[in-house]
């Protein structure tokens, strides 16, 4: 899948959404409850001769990166964990001034877990 310049990515083929808290049109995950959240990525590039960077965002503030080599099948993880409180959005974005190409197809993939709630 084609990433312009700071689009977010969007994973379109979810297997678990407990919860319904990840919009696979938006590419957003929203926290239901304030607590502490787990969030995982690993990201393919399509052309293995391209390095791939993202940045992992909560609303409008980057809470992590996650950046693939560009030798054979480089794939880049990152897991970050993050205080959230309800309604509040974390996704993936492009990096700025770069057109990148997220491979699909299960090698990339996008996993966020509460792991405590507060009340």
């Amino acid at each position: 899948m084609p990433l312009l310049s700071e689009q977010t990515v969007i994973f379109d083929n979810v297997k678990v959404n407990e919860g319904n808290c990840y919009d696979s049109s938006t590419g957003r995950f929203r926290a239901p409850f304030r607590g502490l959240y787990s969030f995982s990525v690993t990201v393919l590039p399509v052309l293995s001769s391209h390095p791939l960077g993202c940045f992992i965002m909560k609303d409008n503030d980057e809470i992590g990166r996650v950046y693939s080599g560009n030798t054979g099948i480089a794939t880049g993880s990152v897991k970050v964990a993050t205080m959230m409180d309800k309604g509040q959005m974390v996704y993936l974005k492009g990096r700025p001034d770069h057109q990148e190409y997220v491979q699909g197809a299960h090698w990339s993939t996008f996993t966020g877990l509460l792991l405590y709630r507060y009340n």
